[in-house]
Formats: structure tokens, C-alpha cells, sequence
């Protein structure tokens, strides 16, 4: 996919084809201050297109636009959306925010592929009935920090654009707790590693206890516990792109085709072999020793599951 990237973060965006391109929502904290930024991927790095929090002082309260060229390190929590999520999430802000209030971001050209910074309030049709849901998300807005923090509506416009509850359910409300990982910004750029988790089980699955979400619950997992610690290691990008892959790859298989799933593992394994066989942290011990990577270890687990769960079904 091509991308027109500008110098400035506030200059004109072209994208070849937005339905296709990976766009994320990110829960944030900028030292005590929690908030939400949306964008999209270009070449693996975030460009962000809107950032939104709740401040709450005597003389500035409620939702505002925030600056995108951060300068500072964030702690944050990103999930991947589609260019459909980021317009409800504009939709959303044209619908709740009060016609005086200004609030910009990144938005789409008419019959074009050129996006532009501008204020969503005038490139927007403001809906006449506000949703139940919109109402919450108010009623978050104005109340007092006391009641609803910056963590708080975070979460709420988090929960509003995913449309799952469940993908919040870990995320501490405390606004002073950082979010599990971190990066740094200068200008509104990086050259650090940011990771987009993909959707979590629950949105391929319609039973928990069906093969497929235990499948999918396993390397979405593993995915989560490899980016816990040293992140900014080329090999835990490297691994968590491929699981990654894995994941939404099993994602879009049918339940049943147990046969097609141990396949896709198998070959899977065979492919990034390299990758997941090496240990972040190598030690004699693990050398002497020939111990697995916890990476390779889940894989393993997965085809003697898949192989097992495939000859019972041909028994």
C-alpha cells in the first residue's frame, strides 16, 4: 500500500486505499494524564490523526483536542480498528461536543484519498438524535473528576469505537498506573517499535469454551506476555508480528476445520522457525541445556492439540 507522508504533522495525508490500511485506537498517559489517539500504520509506524482526553481545571473542563506533535514518552495501549471505526469515533465527537467547542483531526477529502487536519465540527453532519450510547460518553464528559477521570472517559471512548467491553476489562482505572507499554515521541513521530494487538478472541468466537477461542486465546496470550518486557528488542517485534500473522490467520478459520487450523500452525512454524526459536535473552544455562522459547514451546502445544483434536475427529 503507498502512503504520501508529510514533514509536518499537521500537512496533508494521502493514502492509496483507507478501507485496506491499518488503522488504531490507543489508550495513552502522558505522566498524569490519560487520553485517546487514533491513526494509522504507515511503514509500522503510528501517524497519528486525532488525540482526545477530558481535562477537568477551573478554567477548562470536559472533552478537548490535544496537540499530535508530542515531544515525550507515553505509556499506552493500542488496538487495531478499520477506517469504518475511526469514522465512528468522528461521528461521535460531531455528535456530543457543544457547537462552540473546536475539536480537530485528520479527516477525508470528498471523493478523494487525501486526508486533511481540519475541525470536525465543520466537516461533519451533526446527528439531531444522540444514541444511549453517546449519552453515556456526555455524562462522562461533564461530570467531575471526582466521579469520571481522564482514565475514565479514555476508557468509555476506547470501549465506544471497539465496540467490546472485554478488550478494556485489564485496563487499570487508576489515571497515576501506567499502560503496559511505552514510546517515545518527538514531533509527533518515532523511530521505536509500537504495537497494534488485533482483535481479541471474543470477536471471532461466539462460545468460550469452543476449540477455536482456546486456540486464539493462546496466542493472543502469548502475544500480550511478549510485549510485557523488552519490548524495544528487534526479536520481540520480529515475534510478535508473526504471532500476529498466526492469529488473524486462525482467526479466519472455521471452528470445525480442525484439519485446515493444523496445517496453518504447522506451516506457520515451519516458516518463522528462525524467529521464534530464538531466546531474547540467551544464557549458558538455556544453551547448555537446549531449552525452547516460550514462543516456539505454544506453538508446539498447539499442534500436538490440533493433532490430537484432528485424529479424534477422524477416529
Amino acid at each position: 500500500m503507498m502512503f504520501f507522508i508529510p514533514d509536518d504533522v499537521k500537512s496533508p495525508v494521502w493514502i492509496e486505499n483507507p478501507e485496506q490500511a491499518e488503522f488504531f485506537i490507543a489508550i495513552a498517559k502522558k505522566r498524569g494524564h490519560s487520553f485517546v489517539m487514533l491513526g494509522v500504520m504507515i511503514h509500522d509506524k503510528p501517524m497519528v490523526f486525532s488525540r482526545v482526553g477530558k481535562i477537568c481545571l477551573p478554567e477548562k473542563k470536559g472533552l478537548f483536542g490535544e496537540v499530535l506533535n508530542l515531544n515525550v514518552e507515553i505509556s499506552y495501549e493500542a488496538y487495531a480498528i478499520t477506517y469504518e471505526h475511526y469514522l465512528r469515533f468522528l461521528d461521535l465527537i460531531a455528535n456530543i461536543l457543544p457547537s462552540g467547542k473546536k475539536i480537530h483531526a485528520y479527516q477525508r477529502e470528498p471523493n478523494s484519498n487525501m486526508f486533511v487536519y481540519s475541525k470536525i465540527n465543520d466537516a461533519r453532519s451533526k446527528s439531531t438524535d444522540v444514541s444511549e450510547e453517546e449519552k453515556k460518553i456526555l455524562s462522562h464528559e461533564r461530570c467531575s473528576i471526582i466521579l469520571s477521570t481522564c482514565r475514565n472517559m479514555a476508557i468509555k471512548l476506547l470501549e465506544y469505537v471497539l465496540s467490546n467491553r472485554e478488550q478494556t476489562d485489564k485496563t487499570s482505572r487508576l489515571f497515576f498506573r501506567d499502560l503496559p507499554s511505552k514510546i517515545c515521541f518527538e514531533e509527533g513521530r518515532t523511530h521505536q517499535y509500537f504495537y497494534v494487538r488485533p482483535n481479541p478472541p471474543t470477536a471471532y468466537c461466539a462460545s468460550k469454551d469452543s476449540v477455536k477461542y482456546k486456540r486464539l486465546s493462546k496466542i493472543y496470550q502469548r502475544m500480550e506476555h511478549l510485549i510485557s518486557k523488552d519490548e524495544q528488542n528487534p526479536n520481540t517485534k520480529t515475534k510478535f508480528d508473526a504471532l500476529k500473522k498466526l492469529y488473524v490467520e486462525q482467526a479466519g478459520i472455521a471452528d470445525i476445520s480442525i484439519d485446515v487450523a493444523l496445517q496453518s500452525v504447522l506451516q506457520w512454524h515451519e516458516d518463522h522457525r528462525n524467529i521464534i526459536s530464538e531466546l531474547r535473552k540467551p544464557s549458558f544455562f538455556t544453551t547448555y541445556f537446549g531449552l525452547k522459547s516460550s514462543t516456539e514451546s505454544m506453538s508446539l502445544e498447539l499442534e500436538d492439540e490440533l493433532l490430537h483434536l484432528n485424529n479424534a475427529c477422524k477416529g
